[in-house]
C-alpha cells in the first residue's frame, strides 16, 4: 500500500519559477478568492494536531518550503509531533542555521533539487547558494539529491505547457493504490487531491475547519475515487502519468 502522506504547501508563489511546475495557473485559480500566501505557524499547527501521527508530512507541495521563514519551526513541529516527515527542497531560502536546528532529525528522505544544464530550473547559482546545499549534503540524514538532467518531466497532469500526456480510459487506480490519499495542505487550509491538482479541481475540504476523517469522507473526494472506476465524471487522474490501470 502506498505511503499516506499530507504535503504542506508553505506559500503560494513560488519565485524559483521552474519550467516543471504550472506556477501562473495556481497563482490564478488560488487569487479566485481572497485566502492568504504565507501559512502561519500557528495554522500549520493547528492542521498537524488533527493528523494521524502515521500520516507523513512531506515539505514539498507546490512552492518551495523555505520561501516561509517558519518552515524550519514547523519541520520541529511536525517532529516534535512524531509524524514521519520527508523533504524536497531547492533550499532557496534556507539558511545555514536552517540546518543546524534539523540535523538531527531522521527524514524519511530528505531530496536536494539541484540546477539542471538545460535550465529547467531556476535555482540560483551563487556562493551563497552552494554553501547551503554542501552543507545540507554533509549533516542531514538521509538526504538524496535530483535534477532535471536525470528526471522525466511530468506534464502535471496536462498543465505543464508543451509536455505531453494522455487520456486513460477505462477503470485506473493511483499507483499501487485504489484510494490515494496524498493530499497537499495549501495555507489557505484548502486540502487538494494531490501534488497534480495545480488547477485546484479537486478540493476535498479545509483542514483549518474540518477534521483529517472528514476531508477523506468528503463528496469530492468520494466522487473522485468513484469516477476511477464508474467512469461517471472526468477527473484529473485520468491525464495523470502516476494512474494505473485496472
Amino acid at each position: 500500500m502506498a505511503i499516506e502522506t499530507l504535503e504542506v504547501t508553505t506559500v503560494i508563489g513560488c519565485r524559483n519559477m521552474c519550467r516543471f511546475c504550472p506556477q501562473k495557473l495556481l497563482i490564478g485559480k488560488y487569487t479566485k478568492k481572497e485566502r492568504p500566501f504565507i501559512m502561519s505557524l500557528e495554522n500549520f499547527k493547528l492542521a498537524i494536531d488533527k493528523i494521524p501521527k502515521h500520516v507523513r508530512i512531506d515539505f514539498s507541495g507546490m512552492a518551495e518550503p523555505w520561501l516561509n521563514n517558519a518552515c524550519t519551526e514547523m519541520v520541529l513541529y511536525a517532529h516534535e509531533k512524531e509524524h514521519p516527515i520527508a523533504v524536497y527542497t531547492t533550499c532557496v531560502g534556507m539558511k545555514l542555521e536552517d540546518i543546524d536546528k534539523i540535523k538531527h532529525i531522521n527524514f524519511d528522505t530528505f531530496v536536494i533539487h539541484l540546477r539542471d544544464s538545460r535550465n529547467y530550473t531556476n535555482i540560483p547559482d551563487t556562493p551563497e547558494h552552494k554553501s547551503i546545499v554542501d552543507k545540507a549534503l554533509l549533516e542531514i540524514k538521509n538526504k538524496e539529491t535530483m535534477s532535471m538532467d536525470t528526471n522525466f518531466m511530468h506534464s502535471r497532469a496536462g498543465n505543464v505547457l508543451g509536455v505531453e500526456y494522455y487520456r486513460i480510459h477505462g477503470k485506473l487506480r493511483c499507483l499501487d493504490t485504489s484510494t490515494p490519499r496524498r493530499g497537499i495542505l495549501l495555507p489557505s487550509g484548502d486540502v487538494l487531491l494531490c501534488c497534480q491538482d495545480y488547477g485546484m479541481e479537486h478540493i476535498l475540504g479545509n483542514l483549518f475547519t474540518d477534521s483529517y476523517e472528514n476531508i477523506y469522507n468528503s463528496e469530492e473526494y468520494r466522487r473522485v475515487v468513484d469516477s476511477m472506476v464508474t467512469l461517471k465524471d472526468p477527473i484529473l487522474c485520468r491525464l495523470c502519468s502516476y494512474a494505473r490501470r485496472y
